[in-house]
């Protein structure tokens, strides 16, 4: 139990972690005091409003409503932060800030659902308390402790205006929340089930403490199959290839 639990946080939660640490890093998602407010109560607000409403929503689409939903916050949130590091040369706007805030609060909302909802389980089993608060306080400890390093390095980064390796990380990260989606496609018979490409569970297994950092790192998977790598290559590159067609439509624009 005491495992399960620091490995429900590095699951769930380090990704979180981790997301604030680029957010506080790259400026087109550095957020105010006020803003952090605002993403707060968002994040919030949908968390309680996916729980509530998780005994309705499940049943849609036969059954699979859950998994449609989680897919939705999933992509919904990596658009809009793409959205936003795109026009991040444009003037502050109110509709990019709240944009900014619900992908953030959207992202936050979709690790959160399942976090809560394991902890329900657990409580509900009846498992040991005392492991429970003592594999909470494991796993919290190690997410602010690997948060504080992996920020001080991306700041280093930064001093060093070395910000284009930052920029690769965080499009890894991103692509890394969208590919974990084949999965729930796999379940939805969207995406058929097919055979894993390679196997690098000798080295790294997925279910060791250094497959779930690498995971929410950049969504590290020892076995994946064909459609999670070209999930994953499209979700990384997207980001690099708008700007490029956006200044492109730009300079045409001009020249009419």
């Amino acid at each position: 139990m005491l495992i399960n639990t620091v490995i429900l946080f590095l699951r769930d939660l380090l990704p979180l972690f981790i997301l604030g640490c680029y957010l506080s890093s790259l400026k087109p998602y550095q957020l105010s005091r006020s803003s952090l407010i605002k993403v707060l109560i968002t994040t919030l607000v949908f968390v309680l409003l996916l729980l509530t409403t998780a005994r309705y929503t499940s049943e849609w689409f036969d059954g699979l409503g859950t998994e449609f939903i989680q897919i939705g916050l999933v992509i919904l949130s990596y658009l809009g932060l793409v959205i936003v590091g795109i026009f991040s040369s444009n003037k502050p706007s109110v509709s990019r800030d709240w944009l900014l805030f619900v992908s953030i609060a959207l992202i936050c909302s979709a690790n959160l659902k399942s976090f809560l909802i394991y902890v329900e389980v657990y409580i509900a089993s009846q498992v040991s308390l005392s492991q429970l608060l003592a594999g909470g306080f494991i796993g919290l400890a190690i997410c602010i402790s690997f948060s504080v390093i992996f920020r001080f390095l991306l700041l280093e980064f930064k001093r060093r205006d070395q910000t284009a390796w930052i920029k690769v990380g965080w499009n890894l990260f991103l692509a890394g929340q969208v590919s974990q989606m084949t999965f729930l496609l796999s379940q939805v018979d969207i995406l058929e089930s097919t055979e894993a490409l390679y196997d690098s569970s000798r080295w790294i297994t997925d279910e060791s403490e250094y497959g779930h950092l690498l995971n929410a790192l950049f969504g590290y998977e020892a076995s994946p199959s064909l459609a999670y790598i070209l999930v994953f290559l499209f979700s990384f590159f997207l980001p690099f290839i708008l700007p490029q067609l956006k200044r492109l439509v730009i300079e045409r624009g001009s020249l009419k």
